[in-house]
């Protein structure tokens, strides 16, 4: 059955990606696409995530999200994608991903397949650009979070990406600050996901559309 879901993602990714069409079904209001961030880009620090898939002990297909500590900064306790910026050991943004998943959630390098990768994506509020890798490994997985900035990992099935029911909207507030946006999220056991998270997954679950695990 995985290897069903693994196959289907896979002829996916040979065709072209949604892009910001699929990200802004998940963006804040008024969020422009990457391309229109010129001035920024210049600038922009440069980070990897990775996506990845996995299977259950009933071989269903989930993926992992970490809940990051509480600290100052923008993105202090928000729920994201493992991921970080390019290390001096990084030839590149695919080994970072891969380097960051293994410290963040424990696990080895050689459990991750890279199938490909998602439309990059600029946030503001940090000043990134980030690089999203999709993965998948073949087995079920045992993960031990990196202390100093996983407070814990959530393992989500990957049918809840589809689930419309799932996906809300309110006003949110920034990390270090007093403001409020309006935005859409995803309720995923109570944990809302939202912002540049809830864009990737967004792509990802217009590329999962049409797929059923029999």
């Amino acid at each position: 059955m995985y290897n069903q879901f693994v196959n289907f993602l896979e002829d996916k990714l040979l065709h072209p990606l949604p892009g910001f069409e699929a990200q802004k079904l998940m963006s804040p209001i008024n969020r422009k696409s990457t391309d229109e961030y010129t001035k920024q880009l210049k600038s922009a620090k440069e980070a990897a995530t990775m996506l990845l898939f996995f299977p259950d002990k009933n071989n269903v297909p989930h993926f992992v999200l970490t809940k990051r500590i509480e600290y100052d900064g923008v993105h202090s306790g928000q729920i994201s994608l493992p991921g970080g910026k390019k290390g001096p050991s990084d030839l590149n943004f695919e080994q970072a991903a891969i380097r960051e998943t293994k410290e963040e959630i424990g696990i080895e390098s050689h459990q991750i397949k890279v199938m490909g990768k998602l439309s990059e994506l600029y946030i503001p509020p940090s000043n990134f650009l980030v690089y999203p890798f999709l993965s998948v490994a073949f087995e079920t997985l045992e993960f031990i979070p990196q202390e100093r900035e996983v407070f814990k990992i959530i393992e989500v099935p990957y049918f809840f990406l589809m689930d419309e029911v799932l996906r809300k909207e309110k006003k949110i507030k920034l990390s270090g600050s007093n403001l409020f946006v309006n935005a859409p999220y995803f309720d995923f056991f109570g944990h809302e996901v939202w912002g540049a998270t809830a864009m990737m997954l967004a792509e990802t679950a217009e590329l999962l559309k049409g797929f059923k695990l029999e």
